[in-house]
C-alpha cells in the first residue's frame, strides 16, 4: 500500500475521532434539562435570555453536565416541577460546600437535605419555617427513593405522606448540588446528550474535504493530527473544567458587545415609552433587578407591587438591563420632558468606576431637583452587599446626604435565604414582594 493511501486512511481515522469529540462537546452544550421532558418550564417573562446566551438560561435554568443535573446558584435558583408525579423516583444526591437541596411536596411540605441532616419545613406563603429534624446523614452521596408516598434515604424510611399532588426539586443558595443516576418508574433517564449523527456527519465531511484538498500526504497527516490535538484539548477543558466552573456561554459569547447592543436597543424602548408632560407619573429607574429579572410575570416585580399597593395606575418602569448610571444620565432630557412627579432611582450594580458612579448619580440628582421632581434613592440589594455597604452604596448614601435626597434600603427586609434570591443579584417572586413591602413600611 502506498504512503499516500496510508496517510489518507490514518487521516480519516483521526478526523473521525476529532469529529466525534467536537460533536460531543457541541451536543452537550445544547443539551439541557428541558430536553428531558420531565419538568414544567419555569422560564420567566422577563428572563435575561439575550444577554446570558447559554441555552440553560432559556428553559428551567438548570444545567446538565457530565451526566448530572446541576442545581447550582448561578444556574438559577428555582424549582423543577415534575409534569407528572412519578410512581417511583430514585436518584443519587451529592451536596458540596454547604449546599442544600429541597424536595417540595404539594407546595407546602419541604424535605431539606443538608450535608449532615434531613429536616422538614413548612412553606405556607413565605420563607420556609423549620418543623423538625428527621434524620442525620453520613458524608458523601445519598440515595433518595420516593415510592408509594414514602420517602427513603439510604434505604431507611424517614417520611410518609398522605398524598403527593405536586413534586418539585429545588437547588441551593450556596454550594454545589448534583443529581445523578435518575430513575423514574423503573426507567433510567439519560442525563447525557444522545449522539447527533447529522451534526457528527457534518463535522466529519467538512474536515475531510479540507484534508483531501491538501496535495501532500505528510502535510495532510500533520493537519489531521493538529485537528485531533486541538479537539482533545478543547474537549478535555470543556468536560473536566469548564462544565464544573462555568454556566454562562463562555466560548461563544462576547458579553461586553452584547451589553452594548442590549442597552442601545432598550434605550429606544425607554424613549418611546416615556409620556410627555405627565405630572402624576411615577418612574422607576434601574437595571435588571428593577426591570424584574427573576419575577415570574411583570405584575410580580417589586415596582408593580408597589404601585398596586399605593393604588397608582400612572407608573412606568423604564429600567434597562445592564444599564449603568451613565445610561440614565444620557436619558435625563427625555426624563425631564416627561415631567414625572416622582422617581425611584436604583443603580448600584453595573458601574465599574466608583468615581464616575458618584459623579453620575450626583449630576442626575441635581438635574431632577432643579426641575422640582421628587427623587428617592433605593439601595440595590445583592447577596454581596446584604450585610455591608460597598463603595457604590456609600456613594449613594453620601450623595443623598449632600443633596438631601431620601434613601430607602430594602436590605433591612431581605435575608440570605434561597427562597428570596433568584441568583446572587436578582430576586424571586417572594424577594420582589419583600422588596416592595420595604418601600411603604
Amino acid at each position: 500500500m502506498s504512503k499516500n493511501k496510508i496517510s489518507i486512511i490514518i487521516s480519516f481515522a483521526l478526523i473521525l475521532i476529532s469529529s466525534l469529540l467536537i460533536e460531543r462537546m457541541i451536543s452537550s452544550y445544547h443539551y439541557s434539562v428541558n430536553d428531558l421532558n420531565l419538568f414544567k418550564s419555569r422560564k420567566v417573562e422577563n428572563q435575561f435570555v439575550f444577554l446570558m446566551g447559554s441555552k440553560e438560561f432559556m428553559n428551567e435554568g438548570n444545567s446538565l453536565a457530565r451526566g448530572k443535573i446541576h442545581l447550582n446558584m448561578w444556574n438559577k435558583n428555582q424549582f423543577l416541577d415534575f409534569k407528572e408525579i412519578p410512581r417511583k423516583l430514585i436518584f443519587n444526591l451529592e451536596l458540596f460546600e454547604g449546599g442544600e437541596f429541597d424536595l417540595v411536596f404539594n407546595k407546602e411540605t419541604i424535605l431539606r437535605f443538608s450535608s449532615s441532616k434531613v429536616s422538614i419545613y413548612h412553606l405556607g406563603h413565605s420563607i420556609p419555617q423549620f418543623v423538625k429534624e428527621l434524620s442525620t446523614l453520613p458524608l458523601g452521596k445519598q440515595k433518595v427513593v420516593i415510592f408509594n408516598k414514602a420517602i427513603f434515604v439510604n434505604d431507611r424510611q424517614i417520611l410518609n405522606l398522605l398524598n403527593i399532588d405536586q413534586l418539585s426539586l429545588k437547588g441551593s443558595l450556596e454550594g454545589k448540588v448534583l443529581i445523578s443516576n435518575l430513575e423514574i418508574d423503573d426507567k433510567m433517564i439519560p442525563l447525557s446528550a444522545p449522539l447527533d449523527l447529522s451534526r457528527f456527519g457534518l463535522y466529519f465531511v467538512a474536515i475531510s474535504i479540507l484534508i483531501i484538498l491538501i496535495p501532500f500526504s505528510y502535510l495532510r497527516l500533520n493537519v489531521a493530527i493538529i485537528f485531533l490535538l486541538i479537539s482533545i484539548g478543547l474537549f478535555s477543558y470543556d468536560y473536566f473544567y469548564a462544565k464544573e466552573h462555568y454556566v454562562l456561554n463562555y466560548l461563544l459569547s462576547d458579553e461586553n458587545k452584547e451589553d452594548s447592543l442590549l442597552i442601545a436597543k432598550e434605550r429606544v424602548r425607554v424613549i418611546n415609552s416615556l409620556w410627555k408632560d405627565s405630572p402624576d407619573l411615577i418612574l422607576f429607574i434601574g437595571s435588571s433587578q428593577t426591570y424584574g429579572e427573576g419575577a415570574s410575570t411583570k405584575g410580580k416585580r417589586w415596582s408593580s407591587l408597589y404601585c398596586e399597593r399605593i393604588g397608582s395606575k400612572k407608573c412606568l418602569n423604564i429600567a434597562i438591563r445592564s444599564g449603568t448610571t451613565k445610561t440614565f444620565l444620557n436619558l435625563k432630557e427625555e426624563i425631564i420632558e416627561s415631567r414625572p412627579a416622582e422617581i425611584f432611582y436604583v443603580l448600584n450594580h453595573n458601574d465599574s468606576n466608583p468615581s464616575l458612579h458618584r459623579r453620575n448619580i450626583k449630576l442626575f440628582a441635581q438635574e431632577m431637583k432643579k426641575q422640582g421632581i421628587k427623587l428617592t434613592f433605593i439601595i440595590e440589594p445583592s447577596l454581596y452587599n446584604l450585610n455591608k455597604d460597598d463603595v457604590f452604596i456609600i456613594n449613594t448614601l453620601n450623595v443623598a446626604k449632600e443633596l438631601e435626597v431620601k434613601v430607602l434600603d430594602p436590605r433591612l427586609y431581605l435575608k440570605k435565604d434561597s427562597w428570596i434570591w433568584w441568583d446572587v443579584i436578582h430576586l424571586t417572586d417572594l424577594g420582589h414582594q419583600l422588596f416592595s413591602e420595604a418601600l411603604w413600611q
